[in-house]
């Protein structure tokens, strides 16, 4: 993402790697900015 500017890493198994944050918030920002983005991926 280039706003924060982090790499995440989403493992089949559901496990996620975020790099890149200055702060937790920004972790908490990119996650959820990477849901919005794949979001209509996940299966229920």
């Amino acid at each position: 993402l280039k706003n924060p500017k982090t790499s995440l890493l989403l493992f089949k198994n559901g496990k996620l790697i975020c790099t890149g944050a200055k702060s937790e918030a920004e972790v908490g920002k990119a996650i959820n900015k990477a849901y919005e983005n794949i979001k209509h991926c996940i299966k229920n």
